[in-house]
């Protein structure tokens, strides 16, 4: 069966259940990173403060200390970063109506209230898949999120066939 050639509509609005989700889905990515960077910035900190002070302590203590300040670090990024983007998205929540997706094998059409954008699947630098929602990396560094939920669940496997089609390698190039 060809799915690229059928066209997916379907329509829905982001909750905050929706923003919490995608919210941890994409920090989590972002302290795989950012929890072992700090410790080893702060170790090593801490270690030429040893060094110059004359600081007596253990590497055991310098390790847990360090690991510790990294995990103090990383919760109040996240913490600070939840806030905003929570209150930036509430804010959004009152302006933004139900959207309204048409999925074809040539472009995505997103159409809030009045207004209507269509977007050629060169324009994404990568779309992904996980388990709640489909993630769609635009080139200009905007990402564009849609639950699952939205799609009926005989029309799932046509959108993901679709995208998956269409789906950017990492070089840019198909």
């Amino acid at each position: 069966m060809n799915f690229t050639t059928k066209t997916v509509e379907f329509s829905g609005k982001m909750e905050l259940t929706d923003f919490k989700q995608l919210f941890f889905h994409q920090i989590l990515l972002k302290i795989l990173w950012l929890l072992p960077l700090y410790a080893v910035i702060i170790a090593a900190l801490l270690y030429i403060v040893k060094i110059f002070l004359y600081f007596n302590i253990s590497i055991l203590v310098l390790a847990i200390l360090s690991l510790a300040t990294s995990l103090l670090f990383v919760a109040v990024y996240v913490y600070l970063n939840y806030k905003n983007s929570k209150k930036q998205f509430m804010e959004d929540l009152k302006i933004i109506k139900e959207q309204k997706y048409t999925i074809t094998s040539d472009k995505i059409s997103i159409i809030s209230g009045t207004k209507q954008i269509d977007m050629s699947y060169n324009d994404f630098k990568s779309i992904k898949e996980n388990k709640k929602f489909f993630i769609l990396n635009h080139r200009s560094k905007v990402t564009i999120a849609i639950p699952k939920r939205y799609i009926a669940p005989e029309d799932l496997a046509n959108v993901r066939a679709i995208f998956l089609n269409k789906k950017p390698l990492e070089n840019g190039r198909k």
